[in-house]
């Protein structure tokens, strides 16, 4: 079942090889995103929507401060910025595509 409301070639990927990429990662985040909280910033949205919304734990670090945003905040803040936060899991890729997939469904 597809989430983005556009033909996308990493969605596909992953609703039929269970591929969980960055560049998926990176579309379901900035749907909700744009769906929610367009005129906010990165930390903003995940404190509004994942936060309090959605029940998200600010359990990870936002720039070298500890438990300040989400899981999917974190990895979408480590796939652009690799240099400062190191590579995403891809455990922990696949599990915030699969939250943030839920999520879109829910809303």
């Amino acid at each position: 079942m597809s989430v983005l409301p556009y033909v996308s070639s990493n969605e596909v990927n992953y609703v039929a090889f269970k591929l969980p990429t960055e560049e998926y990662h990176n579309e379901i985040y900035e749907h909700l995103k744009n769906q929610f909280v367009p005129d906010k910033g990165i930390k903003k949205f995940d404190q509004e929507y994942f936060q309090k919304i959605k029940g998200e734990s600010k359990s990870h670090p936002w720039m070298g401060n500890p438990n300040e945003v989400s899981i999917h905040t974190f990895l979408r803040n480590q796939i652009h910025h690799r240099a400062d936060n190191g590579a995403p899991d891809i455990d922990e890729l696949a599990s915030s595509i699969e939250k943030m997939r839920e999520f879109a469904l829910q809303d």
